[in-house]
């Protein structure tokens, strides 16, 4: 299994990383799920010497707690293929890569989400 460094690593040698990183993969069937997740690159004690993502990777927070990396978002449909990811900085808001067009291009139909997104504000 993968830790959360491999995987930012192997993400980042696929994926061009800046300030958002987009792929688009599946496309949808009418039923999709968007949620995001944290890609921590080093502990919260290591921060200040950390080198590899310097000046890409930022201090986020997740629903657990604090963390030194990305947010990887990941928009499924019911099948469970991937039609959209975006790998942002962990600063940036869950909403943000929603108001993208082009993160949402394959999805139609009915699109869920957890607690954490508020439609009214997202778009």
């Amino acid at each position: 299994m993968l830790n959360d460094f491999d995987l930012a690593l192997r993400l980042s040698a696929t994926l061009k990383l800046s300030n958002a990183s987009q792929v688009s993969l599946a496309y949808g069937t009418g039923i999709s799920f968007v949620d995001s997740t944290p890609l921590r690159v080093c502990h919260n004690k290591r921060i200040p010497n950390h080198k590899v993502f310097e000046g890409i990777a930022q201090r986020g927070k997740s629903t657990m707690w604090y963390f030194y990396g990305f947010k990887l978002q990941l928009v499924v449909n019911y099948r469970g293929e991937i039609q959209s990811i975006v790998i942002t900085p962990g600063n940036v808001d869950d909403r943000k890569p929603l108001r993208d067009e082009h993160y949402l291009q394959k999805v139609f139909g009915k699109l869920f989400a957890d607690k954490g997104v508020h439609w009214a504000k997202a778009f």
